[in-house]
């Protein structure tokens, strides 16, 4: 029936192609679909569910509907935060929060000060030498350029620098 993951597997690749074809209302339609069935079957912050939510929160942000994105992608890092045992997964939606607020928004000083706490993030959970810490790093550093912030661009693009030549 309508709740059979083989269904709603088909349903979002129908709707990723839709996406892919821009047609973002459409697939919008199709991951509230979705959504309403994965709030039913498991609680808010099971992968499934903020799977659902990702989706909704990426078409309103492929159809330029920034304000209902940021304010989603801001429900979904509270729930994700929530989650036990998972190093990475509560920081992907604050970083979707952080490029909406960048790249539509110009908040850029808001944004990077979400960056520079996922960048802590990461390095406290996964060392300074790990690829996403590293990653990270770089986004801060390409932050405090975009802000004429040259002399923090330049010492953190070094740290990134330094910890590479290391390993």
């Amino acid at each position: 029936g309508k709740q059979h993951t083989n269904v709603l597997d088909i349903k979002e690749q129908i709707a990723r192609i839709l996406d892919k074809l821009e047609k973002y209302n459409q697939s919008l339609e199709i991951y509230k679909e979705i959504e309403e069935v994965t709030s039913t079957i498991f609680t808010s912050n099971h992968p499934n569910a903020l799977q659902s939510k990702c989706s909704i929160g990426y078409a309103l942000k492929n159809l330029g509907r920034y304000v209902e994105a940021l304010e989603l992608f801001k429900v979904i890092a509270k729930l994700q935060a929530n989650i036990p045992g998972n190093a990475t997964e509560p920081l992907s939606a604050r970083l979707d929060t952080a490029s909406i607020l960048h790249q539509n928004f110009d908040r850029v000083k808001e944004a990077l000060e979400i960056y520079k706490d996922i960048s802590k993030q990461y390095s406290d959970r996964l060392g300074e030498d790990h690829v996403d810490t590293l990653e990270s790093k770089c986004q801060v550093a390409s932050t405090y350029k975009e802000l004429g912030n040259y002399k923090e661009a330049l010492k953190t693009y070094n740290e990134v620098v330094k910890v590479k030549l290391k390993g």
